[in-house]
């Protein structure tokens, strides 16, 4: 909360550690939260994972000296890969990694349910004054 502008129920990250040129994010998914309640399955979907990635990625470029701030913005999803849900009850792990180039960056982000990896995604990504 301190690196990006997203707040509940927008904030998709629980927690992160960051590691010598990753990040790991975590989100332990609750078949409480206001974003899924009245969905006819206890599930956080796929593009609840793919923005949790992004906010992971996001967190991670943010927090360097030469992008204080600066606003990260989602510009597109190049390549994803779903291999199963994310059910209730489930933390999801999402290793992400980013390059920069100039204001432009990509964004790659894998996650998993345990040692289970349930996506894999390519992102691209701006940052803005």
């Amino acid at each position: 909360m301190k690196i990006i502008p997203h707040r509940y129920p927008f904030l998709l990250v629980d927690s992160a550690d960051v590691y010598e040129g990753a990040i790991v994010g975590h989100k332990n998914v609750s078949g409480g939260e206001s974003l899924l309640v009245g969905a006819k399955c206890a599930s956080f979907f796929e593009y609840l994972q793919v923005e949790a990635a992004a906010q992971t990625a996001c967190a991670d470029a943010l927090a360097l000296p030469e992008t204080q701030g600066k606003l990260g913005f989602f510009m597109s999803i190049d390549k994803a890969e779903f291999f199963r849900q994310v059910a209730a009850g489930e933390r999801l792990d999402m290793q992400a990694e980013f390059s920069l180039r100039g204001r432009f960056g990509t964004g790659q982000a894998v996650a998993r349910v345990g040692a289970e990896v349930v996506f894999e995604a390519t992102m691209k990504f701006a940052l803005v004054d």
